[in-house]
């Protein structure tokens, strides 16, 4: 915090005081599947993934966007969860 102008009194009297703090929001996503990465799956069977996103050190100011592309061996099944905040 800087303070300037300050007078005599108690409490000071400050005329100009400002404070900055730096907000560097980063975000970590992790991706699972249900089979586990590197299990063996036969063709038909249902994989599951999940995406989990965290930010940390700040909050966003425009909405957070994951883009996930699956392999072309596989066919999209459906989105069962839109997510949480929490």
């Amino acid at each position: 915090m800087t303070a300037s102008g300050g007078g005599g009194t108690n409490p000071p009297d400050c005329t100009a005081c400002s404070t900055t703090h730096p907000l560097n929001p980063a975000v970590t996503v992790v991706k699972t599947s249900n089979p586990a990465s590197g299990t063996a799956v036969i063709p038909g069977q249902t994989i599951t993934y999940t995406l989990t996103a965290t930010v940390t050190n700040g909050t966003l100011t425009a909405p957070l966007v994951l883009t996930d592309t699956i392999s072309a061996n596989q066919t999209f099944g459906s989105v069962t969860s839109t997510g949480a905040y929490a």
